[in-house]
């Protein structure tokens, strides 16, 4: 019963959908890779934070240099300017069949909810839950 509810509450999203001044769906934005080789190989690298979309749907500018950087060998770092604020190893969870989520050994302010792809940027969402967005670039 979860399940469809969650299903119900993403197809209403997903048609609810507007796009911001930057032409990126502030919603429900762009891909979900289906495939959890095809999102482990696309989330490696270092990406800059950019943005907070709250619950609310008021998008919030970052306000500090936070960078996170995911190795191949399953590790990652988060920093803000050149200090580690957050450090572990990932892995890739499927809350739902055909979402991936990351799944940290640390908990993250930065790195919740379901992973999208939008150019070149990547988007970890709660929205499904009420909850926050947070909009990084890659670098």
């Amino acid at each position: 019963m979860k399940q469809i509810f969650l299903l119900l509450i993403i197809w209403l999203i997903i048609f609810s959908c507007k796009k911001d001044a930057s032409g990126i769906d502030s919603s429900w934005p762009c891909d979900i890779l289906e495939d959890s080789s095809a999102t482990s190989i696309q989330i490696v690298g270092t990406w800059k934070w950019t943005k907070r979309e709250l619950a609310t749907g008021k998008l919030v500018i970052a306000d500090k240099n936070i960078k996170a950087t995911f190795n191949s060998d399953k590790t990652f770092t988060i920093k803000e300017n050149v200090s580690i604020i957050e450090q572990g190893s990932w892995s890739l969870k499927s809350p739902l069949a055909g979402y991936w989520a990351l799944n940290i050994t640390s908990q993250s302010n930065y790195l919740n909810g379901f992973i999208l792809f939008c150019n070149n940027q990547i988007l970890f969402t709660e929205r499904y839950m009420d909850g926050n967005a947070n909009y990084f670039e890659k670098e």
